[in-house]
């Protein structure tokens, strides 16, 4: 009797902490406004189907063992027990049936456990957008609900504001949808890294973005746009024959009074469209009831674009690189790999790092060298990742300056060994251009899979490592171990 309850206590306790996920993450949420797609019904059937069995197993077992525990009280209870030694063997029988019946728990326990983390790991991924990696359109409907929920409950006050990539349409015609894609994930870095983690970022569809500001001061949030806006005028885009120049256009509102959502919306949206009036690259803001100019700035119209031949679209999961050279995956295919190997590992598969290197100063060596640079450089990197690697170990252009791959059964220390032989043998690689001998460096920064992590979490974490390189000078290793940013030394380094 007591196992049984012991069994009904875990199995309340995970449903419950798992129902209490998903409550929190949708509380105040029509289901109109969240509508789960065909892969979450899928996965919600598997999960249920497989809980189902589980818990219809953990039932028979206990019922086994409470049949085999009253047999032994039943022999305890016999008067055929009189010698000490028949005694103590039928009290071991006793402890070895309980010992059984406790290690089947404990199995039991830890796979609803890992249940309950794949399923909060697809949830994850459910609310993000694979390209940019801050949120989608279903994680904003959800956010600004709550938003609104707790405005109108307790008086928090937020923000919203609408960003357009300005001209994005003829940005995509006249330098194709591989340097849209690059500007799109671009934009999606610069937001991140300038907003705090507090303000909710989605990508609300094709070239627009949203954010939600949980702040109560206006100029607070007007000053957190201004040097949104500027960042991304200041960030290096990179195109097929250089540097992009792009610029967003902002509208942004606070919420008032009894209002609804759709009205929220709607003055952002016409403050936003105040901005492109007013020749792009600005921000206005819409008080309830006139728009402003934010800071009272003249706007700068964005930069002529470039008329280069438009590049080549490339919709299949390889990019080609040099004849001699095996295909590498583009950056959606790394993606889907990314996430099907964290998945395994969750369930009880092999351990993998995934790492990204990148070419230091490349913004600065194409301009100053072109195109044919910028080409020589990559594949030249390509071929120093193909000869570091094995075959089973995926590798994908991530950024056009930018190569990532997964080492599967590496944890960080092999990881750290393999990247660092990577970046020495970059630094040893000259490129002859026209009879120039041109060397370069590359910044490395790599995580070891952990059990926080999804898709999206390992990506950050490596871009964030990444990013410590560059900012450190280049040619150098960093790693994230899930909290912070860490130089990596590999063991021949100090004398392993």
């Amino acid at each position: 009797m007591f196992l049984t309850l012991y069994v009904a206590f875990i199995l309340t306790a995970v449903f419950s902490g798992l129902a209490g996920g998903w409550w929190l993450r949708n509380r105040g949420v029509r289901p109109a406004e969240a509508p789960l797609d065909n892969d979450e019904v899928r996965r919600a059937r598997e999960l249920l189907g497989s809980l189902q069995k589980m818990a219809s197993t953990v039932a028979v077992e206990v019922g086994e063992h409470s049949t085999r525990v009253e047999e032994i009280n039943v022999e305890l209870k016999s008067n055929k027990l009189h010698e000490p030694t028949k005694i103590l063997s039928v009290v071991s029988k006793l402890v070895d049936v309980n010992k059984s019946m406790q290690g089947r728990l404990d199995q039991a326990e830890d796979k609803l456990r890992e249940q309950v983390r794949l399923v909060e790991s697809h949830t994850a991924e459910a609310r993000i957008d694979a390209l940019t990696l801050v949120g989608n359109r279903r994680a904003f409907e959800t956010d600004i609900a709550q938003y609104l929920a707790d405005f109108r409950g307790s008086g928090r006050v937020f923000s919203l504001a609408m960003i357009d990539l300005d001209k994005f349409k003829r940005l995509n015609d006249t330098y194709g949808h591989q340097a849209g894609d690059e500007v799109l994930r671009g934009t999606g870095r610069v937001l991140r890294h300038v907003l705090r983690e507090s303000d909710s970022i989605s990508r609300y569809g094709g070239e627009e973005f949203v954010i939600l500001f949980n702040r109560s001061s206006i100029a607070d949030v007007r000053r957190a746009l201004t040097r949104l806006r500027k960042a991304i005028a200041e960030a290096e885009f990179q195109g097929p024959s250089g540097k992009l120049a792009v610029t967003v256009s902002i509208g942004a509102t606070q919420a008032e009074g009894e209002e609804s959502l759709e009205s929220i919306v709607q003055r952002a949206d016409a403050a936003l469209y105040a901005s492109k009036e007013a020749g792009r690259n600005c921000c206005h803001w819409h008080d309830g009831q006139k728009i402003l100019l934010v800071a009272d700035e003249q706007p700068k119209p964005p930069a002529p674009p470039e008329t280069p031949a438009a590049a080549e679209v490339t919709k299949s999961e390889k990019v080609k690189v040099a004849d001699d050279l095996p295909d590498l995956l583009n950056r959606t295919a790394f993606c889907q790999h990314v996430r099907t190997r964290v998945a395994e590992w969750k369930r009880g598969g092999p351990a993998f790092s995934l790492v990204l290197v990148e070419i230091d100063f490349f913004d600065g060596l194409t301009r100053t060298y072109g195109a044919k640079l910028r080409d020589l450089l990559v594949t030249s990197l390509a071929r120093v990742v193909f000869a570091g690697v094995r075959e089973m170990d995926m590798v994908a252009r991530y950024s056009p300056s930018c190569l990532g791959f997964l080492l599967p059964n590496a944890q960080l220390a092999d990881a750290v060994r393999v990247a660092d032989r990577i970046r020495e043998a970059a630094g040893q690689v000259a490129i002859n251009l026209s009879g120039t001998r041109l060397g370069y460096s590359v910044s490395v920064g790599l995580v070891e899979v952990g059990s926080a992590d999804d898709m999206v979490t390992l990506l950050r974490n490596a871009e964030i490592a990444l990013d410590a390189g560059h900012l450190r000078g280049g040619n150098c290793l960093f790693h994230h171990d899930g909290q912070r940013c860490l130089m990596a030394v590999p063991e021949h380094a100090l004398g392993v």
